[in-house]
């Protein structure tokens, strides 16, 4: 073997075109990998109390638009008027936990009917039966218990209900 020069591989590098392939594949799993950890920190920075205002999201401000749209009474209950914006969240065979979520003056409210607050028993199987009668966009009436910041339960008295005002066209 005259005039042949032996060539060895670096520890860690790959020759030739499926050893460069190779590092590029790695190299997009991990920038892959950094834009998940940075996307899936952004999204959990937000919330949803809002639909459609430039509120920043924060608990305080919820409260406090909140507080602007909903009156409580001193037994705890409140009456409003409302947009229905979703249907049947979080209702199914095995979850008892049944609520649309309705829209008061841009500020998003939830309003169970299938069980109140910490999971109790509902009382009211009136309230239930409004509740599926709705359809996205309908304005309603609701008189319920208000428990938590922007939830309203019907299940703590048969006097609660959910009533269409009036139907989206």
């Amino acid at each position: 073997m005259t005039g042949a020069k032996e060539t060895r591989a670096l520890p860690g590098l790959h020759q030739g075109v499926s050893g460069s392939h190779a590092g590029c594949s790695q190299a997009r799993r991990l920038i892959l990998f950094a834009f998940t950890v940075i996307a899936m920190a952004a999204l959990s920075a937000c919330t949803f109390p809002f639909l459609g205002d430039d509120f920043s999201g924060s608990q305080e401000n919820y409260r406090r638009e909140v507080d602007r749209v909903l009156t409580v009474n001193s037994k705890g209950q409140v009456l409003v008027d409302g947009e229905v914006s979703m249907l049947g969240q979080s209702c199914n065979v095995s979850e008892a936990s049944c609520h649309i979520v309705m829209t008061v003056e841009g500020v998003v409210v939830s309003v169970y009917y299938r069980s109140g607050p910490a999971g109790s028993s509902c009382r009211n199987p009136d309230a239930a039966n409004q509740a599926t009668e709705l359809r996205i966009g309908d304005h309603v009436r609701v008189f319920g218990e208000y428990f938590e910041i922007g939830n309203i339960s019907l299940c703590g008295s048969d006097d609660y209900y959910i009533k269409r005002i009036s139907a989206d066209p």
